[in-house]
């Protein structure tokens, strides 16, 4: 089970970085356009590179993070899909899940199974 949440982490992880790097290029063509600076273009590399690609770095870093959470997260985050997940590894992220507020979430926003 281990080696499932450490692969959803990794997915989740590359789809948190794709709509960062989508945000990213969204710089370049404005730098293309003529609407930016290069060194305003730079800013946004240099912050991308010590802010976003850091946090991202950490919060997958499975020395600092478990998987579990890590999985947790992308779910509530919209990065996963509940069926994205087997339904044997849903026990291991109950309490992250819980303490993300999933299930009221989903309740909440009309998805899923209502709450008692």
């Amino acid at each position: 089970m281990k080696r499932t949440l450490r692969e959803l982490a990794g997915c989740a992880h590359a789809a948190e970085l794709a709509r960062e790097l989508s945000a990213l290029s969204v710089k370049f063509d404005e730098w293309k356009a003529g609407r930016i600076t290069v060194w305003e273009l730079r800013e946004a590399i240099h912050r991308f590179d010590c802010d976003t690609a850091r946090t991202l770095a950490g919060r997958y870093d499975e020395r600092n993070v478990p998987p579990e959470i890590s999985v947790a997260y992308a779910l509530t985050a919209g990065l996963l899909d509940e069926d994205e997940v087997p339904e044997e590894a849903m026990p291991y992220l109950a309490q992250a899940l819980g303490f993300y507020g999933y299930g009221a979430r989903q309740a909440r926003d009309g998805e899923g199974d209502e709450l008692p």
